[in-house]
C-alpha cells in the first residue's frame, strides 16, 4: 500500500526522491516486471507512469496518457486496479481526485479543472490522451470540457491530443440520482444514506441557481457539445444512479453527431463496480475499443 512520505515495500525495491514535480516513488507493478513511478503532483493530481524502456516508445510515438477521473471518495486500492490495466497496455495514468465540495458547489470545480488542463498542457504536450471518467468523475471532466470550449486558443493543442473517451456508470437522469450518488459515496449504510440524500436535496432546493441550474448546463454540454473522439460507455439497467433512458438518449445524440460510439450494458451490475462484477467482459470490451484508437493526434478540432 503506497503512502507518501513513508518508505513502503510494494512488490519490490522502492526508492523515494523529490523532484521538481513533487514527491516520487518508484516501484514494480504487481502485474508486470515494469518499473513504475508514482508522483504526487498536488493534492488533486497523482501521476503513475511506467519506466520500462522497452515499452516507453512504440514506433517512435509518445506513450498515451490516461486522464482518470474516479468516483468520489474512491479507495486507492480500487483506483489501482484500473491503473494496472492501463499500465499493462503501455499507458501512463494521471489520477484526478476531487471532493464533495467540487460537486456541491460547482464554482469550486473550475480551479480544479484549470489545474488539470494547465498541468497536462505544460508537462504532457503532444502525448495522446485518453479520458476515463467513472460516476461523478465524468462530471469533473465535463467541467474541463467547458474550460476548453471557453478558452479555445489556450487549450486548442490539448483538445487535439484527446484520442478517445470512456465513461463508466454516469450519474445521470435526475437530481435525485445525483443526490443518491453523493450519499452512496459517503456511506453504504442505507439509513444514513437516505438521510444524507434528503439533506442534499434540500440543499439543492435552496441553492438551485448555483447548483442544479449549473448541473443542467453541464449535462446539456456533455450531451450536445461533446468531444468528438470515439467514446465507450459502460452502464447497467438496474443502476439506481444511472438512468438507462438518459443513457440511450446520449448514445442516440452522439451517433447523430457522427461520433463513433460503443456501449456495453448489463441487466444487473453495481454502480462503478462493473469491472469487479464483470471483469472478463469489461476488459474484453475495453481492449476492443482501444484497438480501434490510433492514438495519433489529429490537428483538426474535435469540439
Amino acid at each position: 500500500m503506497f503512502r507518501f512520505g513513508k518508505y513502503c515495500v510494494f512488490g519490490g525495491t522502492r526508492v523515494i526522491q523529490i523532484n521538481k514535480l513533487g514527491l516520487t516513488s518508484k516501484f514494480y507493478s504487481s502485474l508486470s516486471t515494469s518499473e513504475m513511478e508514482k508522483i504526487k503532483i498536488s493534492d488533486h493530481l497523482i501521476l503513475r507512469q511506467t519506466i520500462d524502456q522497452t515499452k516507453n516508445q512504440s514506433g517512435g510515438k509518445a506513450r498515451p496518457l490516461v486522464l482518470f477521473f474516479p468516483w468520489m471518495n474512491a479507495k486507492a486500492a480500487a483506483v489501482q486496479k484500473y491503473c494496472d490495466i492501463y499500465h499493462e497496455r503501455g499507458m501512463d495514468v494521471l489520477i484526478v481526485s476531487s471532493s464533495a465540495k467540487h460537486f456541491l458547489w460547482p464554482e469550486s470545480a473550475g480551479p480544479l479543472a484549470a489545474e488539470v488542463l494547465d498541468y497536462t498542457k505544460k508537462h504532457h504536450i503532444h502525448r495522446p490522451l485518453l479520458i476515463h471518467g467513472l460516476s461523478i468523475g465524468a462530471y469533473f471532466f465535463t467541467v474541463c470540457l467547458m474550460q476548453m470550449i471557453m478558452n479555445p486558443q489556450k487549450y486548442k493543442q490539448l483538445e487535439q491530443q484527446i484520442c478517445g473517451q470512456i465513461y463508466d456508470s454516469l450519474t445521470v437522469g435526475s437530481v435525485q440520482r445525483m443526490a443518491l450518488g453523493i450519499a452512496k459515496s459517503i456511506t453504504n449504510n442505507q439509513t444514513l444514506s437516505s438521510s444524507i440524500k434528503g439533506s442534499i436535496l434540500t440543499y439543492f432546493a435552496l441553492t438551485h441557481s448555483h447548483t442544479v441550474a449549473q448541473y443542467d448546463k453541464l449535462i446539456a454540454l456533455f450531451k450536445e457539445k461533446p468531444h468528438r473522439s470515439p467514446a465507450l460507455l459502460f452502464y447497467s439497467l438496474d443502476d439506481p444512479m444511472c438512468d438507462p433512458d438518459s443513457m440511450a438518449d446520449i448514445i442516440d445524440t452522439w451517433n447523430k453527431l457522427g461520433m463513433s460510439v460503443t456501449h456495453k450494458c448489463w441487466e444487473r451490475s453495481k454502480h462503478a463496480g462493473h469491472l469487479k462484477q464483470h471483469t472478463a467482459d469489461y476488459i474484453q470490451t475495453l481492449d476492443t475499443f482501444l484497438r480501434q484508437l490510433t492514438f495519433d493526434i489529429n490537428p483538426k478540432s474535435k469540439l
